[in-house]
């Protein structure tokens, strides 16, 4: 007999159902519920891939000083203990389990919701840069060693 793609065998003998996995004895048991219990456990699940944009401060996706940067990325799976897989378009793997709140469907509407807040976080790191040259440009105050308030 066949079930999910695995050969299962009936030993008259011995009245035990044998599971094959290519072409070897896998498993085997007198109750043909438990051996199809355990071609059950060897079928992979089939995940649907979830496009997705992610965004946030992960210089490993996005350079330097890019706090506001998206990329388009694939849910690739999601682990029994809730971390989810993801890839990159240049097919980086990355688990993600505390990124989970900066997973947006890749669709138009927030295409253009992430190009905005791209925008503006453009804009916060062009003002960051200028704020820290000017810090650079103030006179700090020289204290002489051994000077103090009392």
């Amino acid at each position: 007999m066949e079930y999910k793609g695995y050969k299962i065998s009936l030993n008259e003998k011995t009245g035990e159902f044998t599971l094959l996995v290519n072409g070897e004895d896998y498993f085997s048991n007198k109750d043909l519920l438990t051996v199809k219990a355990a071609a059950d456990k060897l079928v992979k699940k089939v995940f649907e891939r979830i496009p997705a944009y992610i965004l946030g401060c992960v210089s490993y996706y996005y350079g330097e000083g890019r706090s506001a940067a998206y990329t388009e990325v694939e849910i690739t799976s999601i682990s029994p203990d809730g971390d989810i897989w993801i890839i990159d378009k240049n097919k980086n793997r990355e688990k993600h389990g505390s990124y989970r709140e900066s997973l947006y469907k890749r669709n138009a509407k927030n295409l253009i919701i992430l190009k905005e807040i791209q925008k503006y976080g453009d804009e916060t790191a062009s003002i960051e840069k200028k704020v820290d040259a000017l810090k650079k440009k103030l006179e700090p105050v020289k204290i002489k060693k051994g000077e103090s308030d009392a």
